[in-house]
């Protein structure tokens, strides 16, 4: 007889995702705001998180980005501009230089 076919709606794909309860509480909190006192349908999770991720910008990720890097990530990136400006220093002497304010951090 075959497998069973399983039609799909065009654009339409779903797929759970986790959160971390305080993202699910500020989630729930701001679709109540929506939600309350308002005619027409329904505002949904899928809505409100598809808008906001339309506003996003590159320095919003680059921000992101930045507070997830670890003290020792953004030590390795400091050192490798240095390198890019200021060829032949070794990790030592930027670890010294750096402890003596002799670069910015």
């Amino acid at each position: 007889m075959g497998r069973p076919r399983i039609h799909k709606l065009k654009g339409s794909c779903s797929s759970a995702i986790r959160l971390q309860k305080q993202a699910k509480e500020r989630l729930d909190s701001l679709l109540t705001r929506a939600n309350k006192n308002r005619i027409g349908k329904k505002i949904r999770a899928n809505d409100l998180i598809g808008y906001s991720l339309d506003l996003l910008t590159e320095e919003h990720l680059k921000d992101l980005v930045a507070r997830r890097l670890t003290n020792k990530e953004r030590l390795e990136i400091h050192y490798k501009q240095l390198s890019k400006t200021k060829r032949g220093y070794s990790r030592e002497e930027f670890l010294g230089m750096l402890l003596d304010g002799k670069v910015a951090s």
